[in-house]
């Protein structure tokens, strides 16, 4: 988004609606609760694709609200890099881009055909997860994202790693833990 021919471009960004992303490789049917998101950073990488040798911009603490995650523009600035370069001719052009976040849960619910719970505002049905807890690491302009319903003016399925999981157990208030990759 240019806002004056004299200014630099801004970066406009949905990393995530809020929504269900449907059928992810892993996670099934997922919820990420925003309000259980943690940002331990002052700043925080805009990559495409997750790519770490493809950096666009950087960006201050998202912002959390009326159920989605979105970049400020006033605090997020490109780079002068080729990748960031190419986004933006891209983006003034016109090019539909989409974009993921990457984020790292910590507490997971897994709702079971038919249980129902609230996540950002809404009701998700299960089969699902909810990530309940996690902390954002980066967001990412792609092609296409895991939320069809983002757009850029993680989730990455070749990227494996080690994460420690608590599962609610529907019983109580006890975790069972998980290590996964």
């Amino acid at each position: 988004e240019k806002t004056e021919e004299s200014e630099a471009p801004k970066l406009k960004m949905v990393g995530y609606s809020g929504g269900v992303i449907k059928g992810h490789w892993y996670w099934g049917d997922l919820a990420i609760d925003l309000e259980g998101m943690q940002f331990p950073l002052s700043k925080y990488p805009v990559l495409e694709d997750h790519d770490t040798s493809r950096k666009i911009a950087f960006t201050s603490k998202p912002i959390t609200s009326n159920g989605k995650l979105e970049l400020d523009p006033e605090a997020s600035q490109f780079l002068d890099t080729e990748a960031s370069l190419e986004f933006q001719k891209n983006s003034l052009a016109g090019f539909p881009y989409q974009s993921s976040i990457y984020a790292k849960p910590s507490v997971v619910e897994r709702l079971d055909d038919g249980e129902k719970a609230e996540v950002n505002g809404m009701t998700v049905k299960g089969p699902a997860s909810i990530w309940r807890k996690s902390a954002f690491k980066e967001v990412s302009a792609c092609v296409f994202g895991w939320d069809s319903k983002t757009q850029a003016s993680a989730f990455s399925k070749e990227e494996m790693e080690e994460v420690d999981i608590e599962y609610l157990d529907k019983g109580g208030d006890d975790f069972s833990e998980e290590t996964t990759t």
